[in-house]
């Protein structure tokens, strides 16, 4: 039985750090996408490419496969201080739909929203996905 969690943690590293850096990672990202000239360029690309390493690292399944409904649950739920009443309730859904949706963001990105670590990680993870979409990696 100790064995089976070790594997669940190693499945999913989630720690402190990494969110950190890639925090770190995304404000470099927005810092020098804003400035102009090759050198900046290069370097934003640079970055980006890092940022888009780290986040498959760190977060085993796929964002794209999330949808809007689910993407507007999880929002919602954060924005809610990850507490399921009071996102159910603005959500209006039956708190046991909450919960099968965070279910289905868990199997899909292999985070659990309702532990704050994975929460954050997932919020800048997503962040940084969209921000990487409106501004693409030029070559």
């Amino acid at each position: 039985m100790q064995m089976t969690k070790m594997n669940k943690r190693k499945k999913i590293v989630v720690s402190s750090i990494a969110t950190i850096f890639l925090i770190f990672l995304y404000i470099l990202i927005f810092t020098f996408s804003e400035q102009d000239g090759e050198t900046s360029g290069g370097l934003s690309r640079m970055i980006s490419e890092k940022c888009v390493e780290i986040l498959n690292a760190l977060i085993p399944g796929d964002f794209d496969l999330l949808d809007e409904e689910l993407i507007n649950t999880a929002a919602v739920f954060m924005n809610n201080d990850l507490n399921l009443a009071a996102a159910a309730k603005d959500l209006f859904v039956h708190r046991n739909t909450l919960v099968y949706r965070l279910d289905k963001i868990k199997k899909i990105t292999g985070l659990d929203l309702r532990q704050f670590d994975h929460a954050i990680v997932f919020k800048i993870a997503l962040m940084v996905k969209k921000y990487l979409k409106a501004n693409p990696i030029k070559y």
